[in-house]
């Protein structure tokens, strides 16, 4: 099985993030209705929009961050003898020396 990358899926998470703070994109398309409707200026509609984009990116750029400080995990010696590997189970059988 392949193991995950974290340096892929930073637009899916964007989109994510975009999607869990849906009400900032609420609230900007009522801003830009009562333009249209009360003629109030259309500068806070793109406001509400340019707050929802930076505020979904800051925190997607947060999260990216944060993954990339973990600790990877140490590789581990397989002991499983059924799915261990022939040089696992008999390392002078390879040619190396046992442990």
């Amino acid at each position: 099985m392949r193991k995950p990358d974290p340096s892929r899926g930073f637009f899916l998470c964007f989109l994510t993030n975009l999607a869990l703070h849906f009400w900032w994109g609420v609230a900007a398309l009522l801003l830009l209705i009562l333009h249209f409707w009360l003629d109030i200026h259309w500068g806070f509609a793109w406001a509400a929009s340019a707050i929802w984009g930076m505020e979904a990116l800051v925190l997607t750029l947060l999260i990216s961050w944060g993954n990339g400080c973990s600790r990877p995990t140490p590789e581990k010696k397989n002991q499983n003898p059924y799915s261990a590997k022939n040089k696992d189970l008999f390392p002078t059988e390879q040619g190396e020396d046992k442990p």
